[in-house]
């Protein structure tokens, strides 16, 4: 059975609560008095511990990278640069394949950790034989004066270069970093980046939770900013992505409902968009919510 003790400090419209959540539980209250606030904590909470995985994070640095070598290649690059391009891209599917197989297999932390690290520093020396590489290019070339010229594709070389290099620099594996990214993001989408609670003067927002095994978690915010020096997280299992429904009205919103995007990207993801996308697909594979 789920059980977990949460303290919420100065978060939304609550100033202090201590909430004792064990199995089914519910939380009766007047209107404003904070009951959706614990559900959103809750939900922010068990999102980012569940998207936040070794392998899930993992796998965005790799697409990343996927699309700087893509972009790479598109590039006039010569003979020995694409070459090596071509070889980062092989390493790079060897390890997609790689944490493919871990997924279906579960394996331990320790040895995705070996593989992912194996696979940074493989990569790191390929990326820097093409930089060296495409930086020989650039010395030899030049006009009658001797001169340099710009070359706007020397230029987006380098800098699709610079880009896998700091994604190979982060410390991809450093679950609390990890973790933390993903905290603050669900946060903002949940609270839209108003932490805080709106009528208090108090800068620092506090949420603590302990499950009956031991694992906890604390989260400070300064002004609605994770503080990770103060904030810590000791979880040593999966969690599943939890669902939370806060208003039955969301039904109603399921072809009304508008997604804004921003470079491919989408925004404010919150619980509420997560929910509609689970109704559309039950829609149209059941049926279920079909108005008569």
């Amino acid at each position: 059975m789920f059980k977990i003790i949460l303290n919420i400090e100065n978060i939304g419209i609550i100033a202090n609560a201590d909430i004792k959540i064990e199995g089914v539980t519910v939380i009766a209250g007047s209107n404003s008095s904070g009951k959706s606030t614990v559900g959103r904590v809750l939900y922010a909470i068990g999102t980012s511990l569940a998207e936040s995985s070794y392998i899930k994070l993992f796998k965005q640095k790799l697409n990343i990278i996927d699309n700087e070598l893509n972009r790479l290649k598109k590039i006039s690059l010569d003979e020995e640069s694409l070459a090596i391009a071509e070889e980062a891209t092989a390493l790079l599917d060897n390890m997609s394949y790689i944490i493919s197989m871990l997924e279906e297999h579960p394996t331990s932390q320790k040895e995705f950790e070996n593989q992912s690290i194996n696979f940074s520093n493989k990569l790191k020396k390929i990326i820097n034989s093409l930089e060296e590489t495409v930086i020989t290019q650039s010395l030899t070339t030049g006009n009658l004066e001797g001169e340099m010229e710009v070359d706007l594709d020397d230029i987006l070389i380098r800098m699709s270069i610079k880009e896998i290099k700091k994604i190979l620099d982060t410390d991809i594996l450093k679950e609390d970093n990890l973790k933390f990214e993903m905290l603050q993001s669900v946060f903002n989408n949940e609270f839209n980046s108003q932490i805080s609670n709106l009528t208090s003067n108090n800068l620092k927002s506090t949420i603590s939770f302990t499950e009956v095994n031991n694992n906890s978690g604390k989260l400070v915010f300064i002004e609605d900013v994770l503080d990770r020096e103060a904030s810590t997280i000791n979880i040593n299992r999966e969690f599943v992505r939890p669902i939370f429904i806060d208003d039955p009205t969301v039904i109603d919103e399921i072809s009304e409902s508008i997604r804004i995007y921003l470079g491919g990207k989408k925004l404010s993801y919150n619980h509420k968009s997560y929910l509609i996308d689970l109704l559309k697909q039950t829609n149209s594979d059941e049926n279920v919510f079909s108005k008569k």
